[in-house]
């Protein structure tokens, strides 16, 4: 149920601490423990506050309950491991389980209380969605109260940021629907594909799996849209002060079929920050060798820190006067190492480089010059490696993918100098040359296009 509980404070993680923390706490629920969530509960101890509309109108009109299962089965049979499994049998008969939006507020939705002074940042991850029928999945931010159903109470306040897949002749096409309910009245409709564009562009394809991140700043809602959980497109960013006029908010994920058919969808994963929001964007400024870990050898999207955090992108670039280290000595988490400087970068120390992602791959991406990992370095999350053409990454200490798969591409090269355990998952060349005096403790699998330089040898295998 909870993979990872990332405390960037030292605060409560019970409910009763709804005065919020001083810094942001990460909650994350990667639904790898059964829970039916149809008898209207939420698990003891788990991440979630409550759930409205579990069954999703049974009964109504006899059409038969949803499915809200965590880890467990669909209605065949059919296992959903690791998947939160979310399915509408109403066939939006009777004026039921099509609601969060303009008239309604009757389908499932599972929900965190969060303070509603605080801001946060919520992502989700879609592996599957019914194509058709008006098919909506996304994450919901609301003033907290009961869900009246199939009539909007005029205190009623949301702002939601939706998959939203209408065409079932085309299951990869869709657009990303924001809808905002302010004080019981639809205000804003906005539609945008997941690309960044208007929902009309031929670009709106959303191959599965798709991703969808709310924001708050103040009273500032942003929707934002991925396809590879990295690189993120706004949809809509919102005024809505009167979500968080109150003292709690609601926020978390929901599911419903606007047509007239039934409909399903698989959530990998649910994450949340709440409170101030950390640094994700590290850039190295001082000109000459320094510590990793002093904060102000570092300019920030936020507050001045040190990188080390599973959302932390590390760049160096061209600040750099001549070759230079930047050394640790404690073990540190980051999510992507970026080098893009002529002069040599050399990161060192006796401490541990974790790479890690909240979400989608971590990675090293080398634009250009030549660049050296000389501490040890441990895989969390699935990695690429992209050195660029006349570009250069050496791995001078030992690699543990830690049963992580390892990619590289480009046209560059990367230089593994040491043990690499790549262990039952494995090292895949790509398309850069893969070279070194290291030994490789695994499975290598060399496609077409990699190129493979046992010992640094003239010769190659492709």
């Amino acid at each position: 149920m909870i993979r990872r509980l990332s405390l960037l404070a030292m605060a409560t993680c019970g409910l009763a601490a709804l005065a919020g923390p001083a810094v942001a706490q990460q909650f994350v629920d990667e639904f790898d423990v059964f829970h039916d969530y149809t008898g209207g509960t939420v698990p003891s101890g788990g991440i979630w506050s409550g759930i409205h509309n579990p069954t999703n109108g049974s009964g109504v009109g006899g059409n038969p309950a949803g499915f809200f299962v965590a880890n467990g089965q669909d209605a065949f049979g059919a296992p959903k491991n690791g998947l939160l499994f979310i399915e509408d049998l109403n066939g939006g008969s009777s004026g039921v389980g099509i609601g969060w939006e303009g008239g309604r507020t009757s389908s499932p939705f599972l929900f965190r209380d969060v303070p509603a002074s605080e801001d946060f940042d919520a992502k989700i991850k879609i592996d599957a969605q019914t194509a058709g029928n008006w098919s909506s999945a996304g994450l919901l931010a609301r003033a907290k109260g009961p869900a009246t159903g199939d009539t909007i109470d005029p205190s009623e306040n949301f702002i939601s940021g939706t998959a939203f897949r209408v065409d079932d002749a085309n299951p990869g096409n869709a657009s990303v629907l924001t809808k905002h309910i302010l004080n019981g009245a639809q205000v804003v409709d906005a539609s945008t594909n997941f690309a960044g564009g208007t929902s009309s562009d031929p670009t709106a394809s959303a191959p599965l799996p798709t991703y969808l991140r709310m924001t708050k700043t103040g009273s500032t809602f942003t929707t934002q849209s991925s396809l590879d959980g990295t690189q993120w497109f706004i949809n809509s960013v919102v005024e809505a002060p009167a979500i968080s006029a109150g003292s709690t908010m609601e926020v978390g994920l929901h599911f419903q079929m606007f047509g007239a058919g039934q409909g399903e969808v698989d959530v990998d994963w649910f994450s949340i920050f709440v409170g101030a929001q950390p640094p994700t964007d590290f850039l190295w400024s001082r000109t000459d060798a320094g510590a990793w870990g002093t904060a102000t050898n570092w300019v920030t999207d936020t507050t001045p820190a040190s990188p080390n955090s599973n959302i932390a992108v590390v760049r160096f670039e061209d600040s750099n006067a001549g070759p230079s280290t930047v050394y640790t000595d404690a073990d540190v988490t980051a999510k992507r190492l970026q080098f893009d400087s002529p002069n040599k970068y050399a990161v060192a120390g006796t401490g541990v480089i974790t790479l890690e992602a909240d979400a989608g791959a971590a990675g090293i991406d080398v634009t250009s010059g030549s660049h050296e990992i000389q501490t040890k370095l441990v895989l969390n999350s699935g990695t690429a490696f992209s050195v660029a053409a006349g570009a250069r990454l050496d791995i001078n200490n030992s690699l543990n993918l830690n049963g992580n798969t390892l990619t590289t591409s480009g046209a560059g090269v990367v230089s593994i100098n040491n043990n690499l355990d790549a262990g039952s998952a494995g090292l895949v060349a790509n398309t850069a040359r893969l070279q070194g005096s290291g030994v490789i403790n695994g499975d290598l699998q060399n496609n077409s296009g990699g190129i493979v330089s046992p010992g640094n040898s003239p010769g190659a295998l492709t």
